[in-house]
């Protein structure tokens, strides 16, 4: 089972998660002639987070 994991250091509103949580399964489903209902996506943005 394909399994989508994105993380990234940039900052992503609320408003932006659903869209890219909703087209990237997707993407992926359609990539690997995968069913998309079984494409699990996680999602991480920036949480502030520094190194030093």
């Amino acid at each position: 089972m394909p399994y989508l994991k994105l993380n990234t250091n940039r900052a992503i509103c609320d408003a932006q998660a659903p869209p890219l949580l909703s087209q990237l399964p997707q993407l992926v489903a359609k990539k690997t002639g995968k069913p998309e209902r079984y494409v699990p996506a996680e999602f991480w943005g920036w949480n502030g987070s520094t190194f030093g």
